[in-house]
């Protein structure tokens, strides 16, 4: 048995951590980690799953597929003397490693547990395990230990359980046996649960925990396929790229993916971290794509992000470049930051501004941020955009806010707005209706 394998399915279960908390799959354009990797992934982990998959072709993986551990004699202590654990070994492993007053007890004594697990006896062990917090980092690591040791087995299992553990199962089999992990999950069915999203998730962060280059093949083949999952899937990867070689390797690595919806979405991500580090550096690296329709959302990443720390110098920076559509959401973001920082100094600025469609933005973000604190401002300066399409959207969203706070004074002034008998629907519709028709 390959003695790395087993460092790694053991003890690089720090990876495991980065799998399944929110802000490792962060990121995107808020920052929170709400684009659709993080929400793929946290939505995945974090919610109860269906049950009632069963007839899993090839679910045995506890046998002698190549790089899997699987038996006893593959978990020896530094000493290289076997760990052996009886029934009542791991009940007192168990009940120390959950209830002992010292956490470094606690941490000993799971570490045993891990050490002695074999496909036999993961049942047992998981029996003492169901005192743990599903959210707790023992849970997971356990659940990623045991699939790397039972594969298909210790996933079946996890699909069939009401608790959270079928995708960091899946992980830890697909880090210890990627061709075995694949080949099962190729074999199923739609009804078997080929289209389950936690068992995706979990099948890329253990091919990205070994070899990136191959989960982001598989991800793009399953875009290929029409899968809707596939963004953020490759926030997956993109996540464990960034940690694994930093930044700006990672751009590299950004930039060489396939062109497409899927490329901006990494980039997208990667520039988020970029501009968290080196704001300026971020915006060279971004500048090379200002022309780029494909590419809009880097630059937009880049200014909203930039913005956040120093709108000046993000505006600065984003007059600089020529027009394009990442340019006009980079400068919407940026005023929407600014506004919330210093008001008046963006309103001044965009005085000075020459019509053109990036002013129009600025103030269409400007205006959409004024809009909570100052209506009525938002609505004077929302009817100085130029293009009548854009200056709709922006009166509608600064009316639905008035609204909030004056319902008479907002009908009266729709009698005057000019705007047509639908956009003045729209800022009349009850908060619910606007919910349901963005759904």
């Amino acid at each position: 048995m390959n003695r790395s394998l087993l460092v790694h399915a053991l003890w690089g279960l720090a990876a495991v951590v980065a799998f399944v908390v929110g802000s490792q799959f962060g990121g995107g354009r808020d920052g929170s980690g709400a684009d659709a990797g993080g929400e793929l992934v946290e939505r995945y982990l974090f919610s109860d799953k269906d049950s009632g998959l069963s007839a899993l072709p090839g679910a045995s993986g506890s046998g002698d597929q190549d790089g899997m551990i699987t038996s006893d004699a593959d978990f020896r202590d530094g000493g290289g003397m076997m760990i052996e654990l009886t029934d009542g070994r791991i009940a007192e492993l168990g009940e120390t490693a959950l209830k002992d007053p010292n956490p470094l007890k606690r941490r000993e004594a799971f570490s045993e547990l891990l050490k002695g697990l074999t496909a036999e006896n993961a049942l047992t062990i998981r029996e003492q395990m169901k005192g743990l917090n599903q959210d707790s980092s023992e849970w997971r690591d356990f659940h990623y230990a045991w699939g790397a040791v039972a594969g298909g087995d210790a996933v079946a299992h996890g699909m069939e359980s009401k608790e959270r553990d079928m995708a960091v199962t899946m992980a830890g089999w697909a880090s210890a046996d990627a061709s075995g992990a694949m080949a099962w999950y190729s074999s199923l069915t739609a009804e078997q649960g080929a289209n389950n999203g936690e068992l995706k998730a979990g099948l890329v962060h253990g091919l990205a925990d070994t070899d990136t280059a191959s989960a982001a093949q598989f991800v793009f083949d399953l875009n290929a396929k029409g899968d809707k999952q596939a963004e953020g899937l490759l926030g997956i990867v993109t996540s464990e790229v960034l940690r694994t070689v930093g930044a700006e390797e990672a751009s590299r690595w950004s930039e060489n993916l396939p062109e497409g919806p899927l490329r901006a979405s990494a980039m997208d991500r990667v520039a988020n971290r970029l501009v968290a580090e080196d704001p300026e550096a971020a915006a060279v690296w971004a500048e090379r794509f200002a022309n780029d329709p494909g590419s809009a959302r880097v630059i937009e990443e880049v200014g909203d992000e930039w913005a956040e720390r120093d709108p000046v110098a993000a505006v600065s920076w984003l007059e600089t470049l020529d027009s394009g559509e990442g340019k006009r959401w980079a400068m919407s973001s940026a005023f929407g930051e600014w506004v919330r920082r210093d008001p008046r100094a963006a309103s001044e600025h965009l005085l000075t501004m020459n019509q053109s469609p990036e002013r129009d933005s600025a103030i269409s973000g400007f205006a959409g941020r004024l809009a909570w604190e100052d209506p009525r401002s938002a609505i004077a300066w929302a009817d100085e955009i130029s293009d009548p399409q854009a200056r709709e959207r922006t009166l509608v969203r600064a009316g639905q806010a008035m609204l909030r706070r004056d319902a008479a004074g907002t009908r009266e002034w729709l009698a005057t707005s000019g705007l047509s008998p639908e956009a003045q629907k729209q800022v009349l519709a009850p908060q619910r209706d606007r919910d349901r028709r963005r759904r």
